[in-house]
């Protein structure tokens, strides 16, 4: 039984506001060298009329940063002058169960019943997902009208329960807008991202009204088209940089605090590694899968990266049964924001071709490392660095990095977000075993775009078989090969370095 002391301790800003200054996760902000905020922040509205109740979801890895968006918005509230009785915040992994989660937002309603305002009450339910049915809870509340004029925003780091659960919300979670998403994602960061955070100079160009979401847009259909931007050539003034940025990127992934500690201690320590290994270790372990196989899943994923797989190959090489268990694993893993599924395109149906092997990248490459390095003699980060420094690897660790933001580009494009499947709209290709394609990004029917990854010195153009032989099959004119410092035009494609490529996802 959750105490009263116990959510009074979780709310100080109720006796005095200015005590959200103390907060642990806004001290840590503060104190960070990169002060990252997602852009997420300003992608929820909080305000409707008294008759909305509007209930968000937001998933996403764990420790990304969730539980800091939620305090940044809490001391925005604040500083804005809303009543510090209107807002509650709980982390629900206090709950044994969700008759509890009643109990808590009960407690609340007669506590501050006298002290809030009659303005909306905003609640801040910290990882719901801990809680089995949490969402009935909730549905108990709705249904009897205890949560009017109340926006509330539940977060989770595992995906398939959060989404489970807000669909057994029906008709009860509000009206957020036809262009709007009430189950938001929140990422690690992009590679957009993570240089904005870190190069004043290159984030004063990034802001200038030609480099915002239209305007890069316009560029990569531009290169689509076989056209190399003028905005392309003033960013490659910061190629260095950006070049630099990129080789840090491929070792700490986008999580602000793995990028913090880099950043300010020049390494990963092995603590770092071993804390995040528990919180997706703590994921799995809550399927009740084994963690000795989930270690045999990743090392063969690993040894096959960039290459295609069946999942029956892949369980014969874990040794995890048959080919349905790497099907489940490979899912549970994308629910944990660990993995993603690359499916075969076929060409007369422009969709998947399931049947077919696909391809596996780690989301993150942090994440990569993660299971990389395990029983490493050299330690986690010794190990990432040796991984990068070689061209070979960099290549499929690029490639796996320009999958994940095709992904993330493909949703934020999306204006149906809460049916979007990248299952539709992202494949790779190949004809008879030998001639392939890394991606084709199918954002609709009239722009579909091979995109091929030579992340390497030298790009032989005998490799582009595949390229050519994509255009001839399906008559489109161009596509795009992403590449390590190339940036031309060419007839069959466009080639542009892979971290100015990536700026514009």
């Amino acid at each position: 039984m959750v105490s009263m002391a116990e959510i009074i301790s979780y709310n100080p800003w109720w006796k005095d506001p200015a005590a959200i200054d103390d907060d642990a996760e806004i001290r840590e902000l503060q104190k960070s060298r990169i002060k990252f905020v997602p852009e997420l922040e300003h992608a929820i509205k909080y305000d409707f009329a008294p008759d909305n109740t509007v209930i968000y979801t937001m998933r996403g890895p764990r420790q990304v940063g969730k539980t800091t968006l939620l305090k940044i918005q809490i001391k925005k509230f604040l500083k804005g002058g809303v009543q510090p009785w209107n807002i509650l915040y709980c982390p629900l992994d206090i709950a044994d169960k969700r008759t509890e989660i009643t109990d808590i937002i009960k407690t609340y309603m007669r506590i501050s019943q006298t002290k809030r305002s009659k303005s909306r009450c905003y609640m801040f339910l910290d990882e719901a997902s801990a809680v089995k049915d949490w969402q009935k809870s909730i549905k108990i509340l709705v249904d009897g009208r205890k949560l009017h004029n109340c926006t509330i925003m539940a977060t989770g780091s595992d995906a398939a329960n959060i989404k489970r659960a807000s669909e057994k919300l029906p008709n009860r979670r509000g009206r957020v807008g036809d262009n709007d998403h009430i189950d938001k994602i929140m990422r690690p960061m992009k590679f957009s991202e993570y240089v904005t955070s870190q190069d004043e100079e290159i984030q004063d160009q990034w802001t200038e009204s030609t480099w915002r979401s239209d305007g890069r847009r316009d560029i990569l259909m531009n290169l689509a088209d076989g056209n190399i931007d003028r905005r392309i050539d003033k960013m490659m003034l910061h190629k260095e940089t950006l070049d630099h940025l990129f080789e840090r990127y491929m070792v700490t992934g986008g999580i602000p605090r793995i990028v913090n500690e880099m950043v300010g201690t020049g390494m990963i320590s092995e603590e770092t590694y071993k804390n995040y290994t528990d919180g997706i270790m703590g994921g799995w372990n809550a399927l009740s899968k084994s963690q000795r196989l989930l270690k045999n899943f990743c090392r063969v994923i690993i040894e096959n990266q960039s290459n295609s797989i069946s999942w029956n190959h892949l369980s014969k090489k874990a040794n995890i049964g048959i080919a349905k268990t790497s099907a489940e694993y490979a899912e549970s893993l994308d629910d944990l924001f660990v993995l993603s599924v690359i499916n075969r395109y076929k060409i007369s149906d422009h969709a998947s071709n399931m049947l077919k092997e696909r391809k596996l990248y780690f989301q993150d490459p942090f994440f990569f490392h993660i299971f990389n390095g395990m029983g490493s003699d050299d330690g986690s980060f010794m190990t990432s660095l040796r991984y990068v420094e070689n061209e070979e690897n960099a290549g499929k660790m690029t490639e796996g990095i320009v999958a994940d933001h095709l992904i993330r580009w493909l949703f934020a494009q999306s204006k149906n977000k809460h049916k979007f499947d990248h299952d539709n709209h992202l494949f790779y290709w190949r004809e008879n075993g030998r001639k392939e394609v890394d991606f084709i990004l199918n954002h609709d029917a009239s722009a579909v775009i091979p995109i091929e990854v030579k992340f390497r010195n030298t790009i032989n153009l005998r490799e582009m078989g595949g390229m050519t032989r994509f255009l001839d099959r399906t008559g489109k004119s161009k596509g795009i090969i992403v590449s390590k410092h190339d940036l031309e035009e060419k007839k069959d494609y466009t080639i542009i370095p892979a971290p100015i490529f990536l700026l514009l996802l």
